[in-house]
């Protein structure tokens, strides 16, 4: 039996919720592992591939181990959060019992099998730990929102960890975050959700090895530890692609990022592009929308450098992203080149877009040949000139590309979109029941 503050418990089910595969038919993969022994208690959850464990402090008279479902244990918390949960198991029944105003109530539900529960490979005694700095899940939050989960390539649904630092991309936008990490090798960890929800402070370890058939890792920040498969396949090879200082033309320093964020928010989506343009001066940058040329505004900055001969043209997300991750200098060449962002946590590196002029696709028309002057000594003739077939091709396959990415961000968009309308559905749905609730409570004690 073991005795647990019910509000550190379900902070703790917030967390392994993640990790958890309530659909699966493997009943271990719907459970949580309950390890308590000397006032600790480990519990883990794994959806077969990955494991999250959590420590807590616990009131145990003996060593106390079990395998509840997930499902009925959250049900039988309830919504509640103050008081203490007692957790008992008993010829193979599971018991959860709550102090609610004095009186003892408990719920029970059958508990799994701990023959289930796959084992574990146990990090070998020789592997070396690498520390990670502080504050390390924070630096993997901001790197996790460059991943593409959906994407195709294995490697790039990962964060990669290297003695470079921390480095995330999709192919077209690329976070680095330098920090010392003492990495004999590139290790690519797959998307750590469940360390992102727990989001413990301070610094950790990484420890990376290879088993029989898999390469591993585990990283330990606070009372978590994250345990999964490194990602095979290699990298992308980034450095080729980040540029130095000295190789910028120009250098800008903007000051207002909240402003600049402001003023994005409130141009019109125009797909596939959302091109808005950077007009560079002296002391100051000048925002214009590309569709919307009526919209644009001017902000303050320190520019140094040659200024360009042609406006700065991007994505109107990648310029909002490059704002809120704290970044205010912007670096680029007169080129077309990849664009430089620093001055917040790491290096952003962004592609501009190349908007070329709209080509109308006309077939030349056939003119007919005039007739031959008779003046003496010159004969004149008129002839069409001869349609090149392999510039239609390319403008086609062009026309063909474009489609293809405004389909792809589209549906990138509302798939977002879906899953913002679901999270904010369920907080309307929380707050109902918590105002209906608190409603039947003043009822119970004025007596009407």
């Amino acid at each position: 039996m073991l005795k647990i503050e019910k509000k550190v418990l379900a902070e703790a089910l917030m967390v392994l919720g993640k990790m958890v595969s309530r659909l699966s038919p493997v009943a271990a993969q719907r459970a949580l592992r309950f390890e308590g022994r000397d006032g600790l208690v480990r519990i883990s959850a794994t959806d077969g591939v990955e494991l999250v464990t959590v420590e807590l402090n616990a009131t145990l008279k003996e060593a106390f181990e079990a395998l509840v479902p997930f499902a009925e244990l959250k049900k039988a918390l309830g919504n509640g959060k103050t008081g203490e949960i007692i957790l008992s198991i008993e010829a193979g029944v599971a018991t959860v019992g709550e102090v609610v105003r004095g009186r003892l109530t408990e719920k029970t539900f059958l508990a799994v099998d701990l023959a289930e529960w796959p084992e574990r490979e146990v990090v070998p005694e020789a592997t070396v730990r690498v520390a990670l700095p502080e504050g390390v899940v924070g630096m993997l939050a901001h790197a996790a929102q460059i991943v593409n989960r959906q994407e195709a390539r294995s490697p790039l649904r990962g964060i990669n960890l290297s003695r470079d630092g921390i480095t995330a991309t999709d192919g077209k936008q690329l976070l680095n975050i330098p920090v010392p990490l003492e990495l004999d090798s590139d290790v690519t960890i797959p998307f750590p959700l469940a360390l992102l929800t727990a989001n413990p402070g301070g610094p950790g370890t990484l420890a990376v090895w290879q088993s029989k058939q898999d390469r591993l890792s585990e990283i330990k920040v606070g009372n978590g530890t994250w345990y999964g498969k490194v990602l095979s396949g290699n990298y992308p090879n980034w450095r080729q692609v980040m540029p130095s200082i000295e190789a910028m033309d120009y250098t800008a320093k903007i000051t207002d990022r909240e402003g600049c964020v402001e003023f994005l928010r409130k141009i019109p989506d125009c797909p596939p592009h959302h091109a808005v343009e950077l007009h560079f001066q002296v002391d100051c940058m000048e925002m214009v929308s590309r569709d919307f040329p009526e919209l644009k505004r001017k902000f303050s900055c320190d520019f140094s450098g040659k200024l360009p001969t042609s406006p700065l043209v991007l994505n109107k997300y990648a310029l909002i992203r490059i704002f809120h991750h704290g970044h205010d200098t912007i670096r680029a060449c007169q080129v077309f080149a990849p664009v430089l962002a620093s001055g917040g946590m790491g290096n952003l590196l962004v592609m501009p877009i190349n908007c070329k002029p709209v080509i109308i696709n006309q077939q030349p028309v056939k003119e007919k040949p005039e007739m031959e002057v008779k003046t003496e000594p010159t004969k004149v003739e008129i002839t069409s000139e001869p349609v090149n077939v392999m510039d239609e091709l390319n403008h086609g396959l062009d026309e063909l590309r474009l489609k293809l990415k405004t389909l792809l961000d589209e549906s990138a968009f509302l798939t977002r979109k879906v899953k913002e309308a679901a999270l904010q559905q369920k907080q309307k749905e929380r707050e109902f029941i918590q105002a209906r609730r608190a409603i039947e409570r003043i009822k119970m004690v004025s007596g009407f």
